[in-house]
């Protein structure tokens, strides 16, 4: 895909499957910005897409997740977790933006709606030791 004035400089593509993954494009003119690939390589096609960067300069690291909605949520969590983990240390001291379509109902009342809102308060909980 190609956008005018923009560069992608991330991106997870489906190798088996089609429509979806996850991409990051910047404006051309921006610079020392660069793809975090240990973030993107914890992709699991069908489960959980990651783009990511990362600009050393602002200490800003960025990540876009995608959940499709029949993916397993076991490995999801699992692997979130991961990427969590390893960008708190790798990235201590930076801001971190996530952007998510988690395809999770937030007003049902399943075991997996509410292990996802103990993840949600979990990243709010990080956040908040960093200010």
């Amino acid at each position: 895909m190609n956008l005018k004035g923009y560069r992608r400089l991330s991106a997870f593509a489906r190798e088996t499957l089609i429509y979806g993954g996850s991409s990051i494009f910047i404006e051309e003119e921006i610079v020392d910005v660069e793809q975090v690939k240990d973030v993107v390589q914890k992709s699991v096609e069908g489960i959980i897409e990651f783009s990511s960067v990362v600009n050393g300069k602002c200490k800003l690291v960025i990540i876009t997740i995608y959940s499709p909605p029949q993916g397993n949520k076991d490995v999801f969590y699992h692997i979130l977790a991961e990427v969590l983990d390893l960008c708190q240390s790798r990235f201590r001291n930076y801001k971190a933006v996530l952007l998510s379509d988690f395809n999770i109902n937030l007003l049902d009342q399943s075991f997996q709606t509410k292990k996802f809102r103990d993840l949600l308060d979990m990243i709010l909980l990080l956040l908040s030791q960093k200010e």
